[in-house]
């Protein structure tokens, strides 16, 4: 039942696309917190990260999801795990706090300049972002279309 549901969300956050071969099956990581890759950690510390993209509908009640207002630990990966295999990553021992300050999901075609604003240096156009998503979640460039949805969250460190 369980791993059904897992199939059913991953489907819903490709809509339109085959999923990930990394979504296929999906590890259960704790709602309240978001994982940033290691090569993003000084911008973490030094708190200038204040965007991220997830791809799909990230807003809660979908899993994984988040909403306004909602206090998360960010945890930088220190050996990144794999859905495929059941093996959870590996993080750092520090722990930052932030709130989420604005979130939405809309199609990629539709984000402007000030998406980014805050966005790490390498994620600063739709081709860019394209391509991050892509390196992380294991799809091809052009797996995305102007009408996959992203979901953009803004926070603020506490």
């Amino acid at each position: 039942m369980a791993q059904r549901l897992l199939r059913v969300v991953a489907d819903h956050i490709f809509a339109g696309s085959s999923p990930a071969p990394c979504l296929k099956k999906m590890i259960n990581a704790p709602r309240d917190e978001m994982a940033i890759r290691k090569i993003y950690e000084h911008l973490i510390k030094n708190k200038s990260l204040t965007t991220v993209f997830r791809p799909g509908d990230r807003l809660f009640p979908n899993n994984p999801g988040w909403k306004l207002g909602e206090k998360i630990k960010i945890r930088i990966i220190d050996i990144p795990g794999s859905n495929k295999h059941d093996i959870l990553p590996k993080f750092l021992s520090e722990i930052y706090l932030i709130k989420i300050k604005n979130i939405c999901c809309k199609p990629l075609g539709e984000l402007t300049k000030k998406d980014f604003e805050g966005s790490s240096p390498d994620v600063q156009k739709i081709e860019q972002l394209k391509w991050h998503l892509g390196l992380i979640y294991n799809k091809k460039y052009n797996d995305f279309s102007p009408k996959t949805l992203v979901t953009r969250i803004h926070f603020n460190y506490l």
